[in-house]
Formats: C-alpha cells, sequence, structure tokens
C-alpha cells in the first residue's frame, strides 16, 4: 500500500472511532439531563422527610423517637435514589455550557471529514504535497476534537455543581438527626434507670474505697475489678455503663469494645481527694498492641 493511501487509511479509521465516540457523549447527556425533573422530585421529599424527623426529634415518647428513625432510614433510601439522578440534574442546569461545547466538537469533527475527503482525492490524483496539507489540517482538528471530548466526558463526571452540596448537605442533616435521635433515647433511658445506675455507681465506688488500689478490667460483656484477692465481676449492663461514664467519661470507648481486640484496662488508687481512676483502650493495630490512659478523680 503507497504511504499516501496508508495516510488516509488511517485518517478515515481515526475518523470513525472519534465520530463512534462522540454520539456515545451525546446520548450519555442526553439520557442524563432527562432526569432533571426526576432529581428535583426526589431531593425535595428527601428535604420534606427531614423537616418531618426534625419536629420529631424534642420528644419524649419512644413511639414518636422510632418514628423518627423510619423516617430517617426512609430518607437515606430517597438520597440515595436522588444521587443516581444528580449528575443529570447537574448537567441540564448547565446545558448551555456543555451545549456550546458540543457544537465547537461537532465543527471540529465536520472539518475532519472534510479534510479526509480532500485527502483521499489528493491520494488519488497523486498529489502528495496536498496530502501532506491535509494531513497536517487533519491533526490540527484531531486536537482540538480530543480538547473539547475530554471537556465533555469531564462534565458527564464532575461532582463541582451545587445539585451535589445540596445532596451533601441533606446527608449530614440526616446523619445528625440519627445522632440526635441516640442521645434522645439515651436521655430517656438514664432517666428510666436513675435508680439502678446510682446503685451500680455505689457498687464501684464502694469498692474502691475499701481497700483504696486495685485493677479494672473492662470488655463487651462484663466489668472486672481486681484488688489483693477480692475480685468483683458483674455484667456491663447499661446501668454499669451509665456509671462508668458519671466517674470515668468513657462512653466514646464503649462502641469499640470488642472490635479488634478492644477492651478497657486501668487502675485505681487512693488520693486525699477520693479515688483517682486511670483508664485506657487497649486495641491491637497490625502487629502492634496500642494502650491510649487517661486519669480521673472520683470525687468524695
Amino acid at each position: 500500500m503507497p504511504a499516501a493511501t496508508s495516510k488516509v487509511a488511517d485518517c478515515e479509521k481515526a475518523y470513525a472511532q472519534f465520530e463512534a465516540e462522540m454520539d456515545t457523549v451525546l446520548d450519555q447527556f442526553i439520557s442524563a439531563a432527562e432526569s432533571s425533573a426526576e432529581f428535583q422530585q426526589s431531593i425535595e421529599k428527601v428535604e420534606e422527610q427531614i423537616a418531618a424527623a426534625k419536629k420529631l426529634l424534642s420528644s419524649k415518647s419512644d413511639l414518636e423517637l422510632n418514628e423518627t428513625i423510619v423516617i430517617a432510614e426512609r430518607t437515606e433510601a430517597e438520597l440515595a435514589a436522588a444521587e443516581r439522578l444528580a449528575q443529570g440534574a447537574a448537567l441540564a442546569d448547565t446545558q448551555e455550557d456543555w451545549g456550546g461545547e458540543i457544537e465547537h466538537a461537532k465543527g471540529a469533527l465536520e472539518r475532519m471529514a472534510s479534510t479526509v475527503r480532500k485527502m483521499k482525492i489528493a491520494s488519488e490524483e497523486s498529489e502528495p504535497l496536498e496530502v501532506r496539507s491535509s494531513m497536517m489540517a487533519f491533526r490540527r482538528e484531531e486536537k482540538a476534537f480530543s480538547q473539547r471530548l475530554l471537556k465533555l466526558k469531564t462534565a458527564l463526571t464532575s461532582k463541582k455543581h451545587h445539585t451535589f452540596g445540596r445532596l451533601k448537605n441533606a446527608k449530614k442533616r440526616v446523619q445528625m438527626i440519627k445522632s440526635e435521635v441516640g442521645k434522645a433515647f439515651e436521655g430517656l433511658s438514664r432517666k428510666r434507670l436513675r435508680r439502678k445506675t446510682a446503685e451500680s455507681k455505689q457498687v464501684i465506688t464502694e469498692f474502691m474505697r475499701k481497700d483504696g488500689n486495685g485493677r479494672i478490667f473492662i470488655d463487651a460483656k462484663h466489668l472486672t475489678m481486681i484488688s489483693g484477692r477480692r475480685v468483683e465481676r458483674v455484667p456491663l449492663t447499661q446501668s454499669f455503663r451509665f456509671a462508668l461514664e458519671e466517674l470515668a467519661p468513657v462512653s466514646g470507648l464503649f462502641s469499640r469494645l470488642g472490635r479488634n481486640g478492644t477492651v478497657l484496662i486501668g487502675a485505681f488508687e487512693k488520693s486525699d481527694r477520693g479515688p483517682v481512676i486511670r483508664i485506657g483502650e487497649r486495641s491491637v493495630v497490625g502487629d502492634s498492641i496500642v494502650y491510649r490512659e487517661r486519669k480521673y478523680l472520683v470525687e468524695n
């Protein structure tokens, strides 16, 4: 195959590939942009559900707090649906921007097609200079088209539009609601268990004050206190958890008990102001055992 003929064939092949890519990108834009209205409906529903859940947050009723959780979970499902439609909403809102890019890309594609036709005629008429000139023109248009196509493909995946900020904000609000529900349930539990918590606290402080020095071990199921030969081992019920939190604010550690071999260990000792608790989290990180300790005073 003569060199000129080979160059023409290469350009024809490249053009056919660019044309197919352009058709695919156009279909993706059209398909995505059609979901804009559906996204607006979905995100508005999400925001309505968030507002309804917030109204129930101040409730002192288990029933209404449970309803808040149900709404939050339903909202999360709706958010997942909205997320799938968000790109289309962003594209519909920026249609003028990417519409212009598409027209520029189409123009470059048309010029490439025209250049290939000229190159083919010049090759058939054995005009190497014309073939070379057309080849250079094709490469210029190829570069311009590739840049436009890259911008369009980037627009199809970009998360910079305010639509995604709206989604992110809604997700954050749902998580806050779920967190507040957890705190509300804990508050109700504390009130109901106030007497039992006081009794549990007394069990712990009396053990500490009797001998004054000892060790503490807490796993996912039990609280164990050791002093000399005396051992007190009790189930880690909610009342004992609340009692421990009043003595030493370790509530953030309870959720990790049992994971990665995590336990709480420490000791208690006498001081002029009352027993002092030293307690920390021991966990396995890779091949190492990590221990982080804090000190708390149990007031007389």
